[in-house]
């Protein structure tokens, strides 16, 4: 890769995300699957293993290296997923396709092949909702279960929509034949695919992939004018804070991306879903900030907004520099004055705003808590900011450290960023990770990690029981790096991509290997303590570990094969779920280890 910025931003990204063992094509491929699908979801790859779900390009696949299907901008990678979005009963659909080379030059050859293998995969999205070829498999049945009867009726009159992105390392723009070709070729997509209602092309050189990645990371500073602002007294774990109010025009500064849309990621994770325009509460908003009668009084109207940041400068005269900040609160707020700018009474309106700096996460945790009690959030938001979530974020940092492997529970999404010495990407755990690692490994439901968003794990009753109070931390500590050392051996393996595919069933045989017991002992019970000791001991033989993965792995694979075998000549409809989201192939699995009926 010619372009050295780009390379080092690559070479970074890949070291940190655990995937420097791979080709430099396929790090940059990561690179810019990462940065593009990252700007319309920023919690897309909170676990940076998922990059590999949606890397289509595992065989060769002709002409696209990445699937990405968006259903209200969040990345979805189920059918339950789909259905949970469903219950909005309106559905924004995109579908997004990438090729990127690490090639300077743009070729409309590799161009034209690109658009040739996207018209291809939907066209023929039944056929490859049916097929074995895996990569392309479960992209092709979420959009089959977008247009069955059940969903499509919910689709919005724009979805769904498709956008392709040509990702390249060069620093120069696409020629006029290149960009009159792509629009050319959209066109023809119009009429040869008619399921979708419109078709974008989009080439994105080093520069757009730089910027970007910078404004996914929160890389980024913003200068702010805060008018009337007061300076608060000294507070403990507080470096500063300042109320006060500001022009609507100016707030819109720390929430427009260089591209003119909104940043998403500046919001806190959990609070961030905008509840559409529609919302009797946004309208009121919507209705204040657009009317010259009402706008100068917003400022009486609205709560205003938190904004919690880990550097910020007084520049004088009411003017603050603020890097890597949040917005806490005011998510509603925030998107209401964005789709409201240019209205007749816009720039007369004030909106109140608290800023506060501290890199504290304690503290940021509380102001999160305090912030959003009055604002129907889901109890998931809330989760991790117990006392028992914050024990087991001890623990597992110490522990992990005292066996020399450390790792890191990330309790609240960017929790870390704030720190100036923030571990790797690879040695975070986020919440959704400590649920998929536990429910494959001791509660063995790695079909259900596979099928379902985590969210839908939590809200389960007693199938899968995460996170009980009476829970000793051992359990999701050995899960976690059961995981992370399986992503670890992948990287950089030849087969590491096929080994992805079965990376928590792989954890699963492990621990049950271990237990030398088909069925693992609960997370409270005394004996949990003195398994998880022999899982994390094999974790870190390495010679031990590796014969363990790879045995369990080809074991895994041998009964796919087998699994598929059996069902394709005992079933008339042998279309299914991929083995590996098959509740039937885990038991399957464990019956080749254990015997059947053990």
């Amino acid at each position: 890769m010619e372009h050295r910025i780009l390379s080092t931003y690559v070479q970074d990204f890949g070291r940190k995300s655990q995937i420097d063992g791979l080709p430099e094509h396929k790090q940059f491929e990561y690179f810019a699957n990462y940065t593009i699908m990252s700007q319309v979801h920023p919690e897309a790859f909170s676990e940076v293993a998922d990059l590999s779900d949606v890397d289509v390009d595992q065989d060769g696949t002709f002409g696209l290296d990445a699937v990405a299907i968006f259903v209200n901008n969040n990345l979805v990678k189920s059918t339950d997923e789909i259905d949970q979005l469903a219950r909005s009963r309106n559905l924004d659909v995109q579908v997004l396709l990438i090729q990127a080379k690490t090639s300077k030059s743009l070729d409309s050859g590799e161009v034209l092949k690109f658009i040739e293998g996207s018209k291809d995969f939907l066209k023929r999205l039944d056929e490859y909702a049916s097929s074995d070829q895996d990569a392309l498999q479960n992209p092709a049945m979420l959009l089959c279960h977008i247009f069955s009867s059940q969903i499509v009726k919910l689709l919005s009159s724009d979805s769904p929509s498709c956008r392709m992105v040509f990702a390249y390392a060069g620093g120069h723009m696409p020629s006029a034949q290149l960009s009159e070709l792509a629009e050319r070729k959209c066109e023809e997509l119009k009429e040869s695919v008619s399921d979708f209602k419109s078709f974008a092309f989009e080439y994105w050189n080093a520069e757009s992939l730089i910027e970007s990645f910078k404004q996914v990371e929160n890389q980024f500073e913003v200068e702010l004018r805060i008018k009337n602002n007061l300076t608060l007294d000294t507070i403990r774990g507080v470096d500063q804070a300042y109320i006060g109010f500001v022009e609507v025009g100016e707030f819109i500064k720390l929430i427009r991306a260089p591209d003119g849309g909104i940043r998403r990621n500046v919001f806190y994770d959990n609070v961030r879903d905008f509840q559409g325009e529609d919302n009797s509460v946004n309208k009121e908003i919507a209705e204040a900030v657009s009317s010259k009668d009402s706008s100068d009084k917003f400022v009486l109207y609205n709560n205003g907004v938190t904004v919690v940041s880990s550097f910020m400068k007084n520049l004088g005269a009411h003017r603050f520099l603020l890097r890597n900040y949040q917005i806490v609160n005011g998510c509603q707020t925030s998107n209401v004055l964005f789709s409201n700018q240019g209205k007749p009474g816009f720039d007369d309106a004030l909106i109140p705003i608290k800023v506060v700096h501290t890199s504290d996460a304690d503290v940021v945790s509380k102001i999160i808590r305090a912030n959003n009690r009055q604002t129907p959030v889901p109890n998931e938001a809330f989760l991790t900011l117990d006392k028992w979530h914050k024990d087991l974020q001890e623990y597992v940092s110490l522990e992990s450290k005292r066996i020399g492997e450390s790792l890191y529970y990330e309790r609240r999404s960017r929790e870390f960023t704030l720190l100036d010495d923030a571990p790797d990407k690879k040695r975070v755990v986020g919440l959704h990770g400590m649920v998929r690692a536990y429910a494959a490994v001791f509660m063995q439901k790695p079909h259900m990690v596979m099928a379902n968003n985590p969210s839908s794990i939590l809200r389960e009753k007693g199938s899968v029981a995460v996170f009980g109070k009476d829970h000793k931390f051992s359990p999701y500590l050995a899960s976690a790096m059961l995981v992370y050392k399986i992503n670890e051996h992948a990287n950089g393996n030849p087969r590491g991509a096929h080994l992805m595919r079965f990376r928590f069933h792989v954890a699963m045989l492990i621990a049950a290997v271990i237990a030398n017991d088909r069925i693992l002992p609960i997370a409270s019970a005394k004996s949990v303590d003195k398994l998880c000791d022999s899982i994390l001991e094999v974790c870190m033989a390495p010679e031990k570990f590796s014969l363990a993965v790879t045995t369990a792995f080809k074991l895994a694979e041998q009964a796919e094969k087998d699994f598929l075998y059996r069902r394709e000549h005992r079933s008339q409809n042998a279309r299914g779920n991929s083995p590996a989201r098959s509740s039937n192939f885990t038991e399957f699995l464990l019956d080749r280890v254990f015997g059947a009926g053990r």
